[in-house]
């Protein structure tokens, strides 16, 4: 990873429960390694707490460290992927909105 966004990542502050996951350092495994256990599992990730503790701060940096892992990631607004749905939806379109999300093999809705 480049020095400079090295650097600007450092900086973020990341809850204690997220810190290991990104850093690394969750059972002695690599950056990647985390991810693609998330991804092989298809298991759903849930951050809950109170506004201001950090929670999309936490799933840009596992959106980061997925990017950086070569995963293809889409990070969205829940409420910019309804209005999507709903639009498709209401035009005959839905099954060609779910196909475009389907290239994905994250999505974080924040």
């Amino acid at each position: 990873m480049d020095e400079t966004v090295e650097n600007r990542v450092g900086e973020g502050r990341v809850t204690d429960g997220i810190m290991p996951l990104v850093d690394g350092k969750l059972a002695g495994h690599d950056r990647g390694a985390h991810g693609v256990a998330v991804l092989e599992t298809a298991t759903n990730v849930l951050a809950f707490g109170l506004p201001g503790v950090g929670k999309s701060h936490g799933l840009c940096a596992v959106g980061h460290a997925l990017v950086e892992a070569g995963r293809s990631v889409l990070c969205v607004p829940a409420y910019a992927l309804v209005q999507e749905l709903l639009g498709a939806k209401r035009d005959l379109d839905l099954l060609r909105a779910l196909r475009k999300l389907d290239l994905f093999e994250v999505i974080l809705l924040d």
